[in-house]
């Protein structure tokens, strides 16, 4: 059976580990996440009218066993 071994001590303490992000990626990451969000929501809103339009006008073929 083996012991565990003691692994070396790192001379930067965990604070400073990681540097702060630039304002650069800051505001890429931002601005990626409400694309995101805003893509989102848009993709479930335009299903959303689809599937009304799609009832109001009657299309049934679109749904699975319909217009038999």
């Amino acid at each position: 059976m083996t012991t565990p071994q003691k692994m070396p001590q790192e001379n930067t303490p965990a604070d400073e580990q990681a540097p702060d992000p630039g304002i650069l990626y800051k505001i890429l990451t931002r601005l990626i996440a409400w694309t995101m969000f805003v893509g989102f929501i848009t993709l479930i809103g335009a299903t959303l009218v689809f599937i009304a339009l799609a009832l109001w006008r009657g299309i049934v073929w679109l749904w699975p066993g319909g217009a038999m």
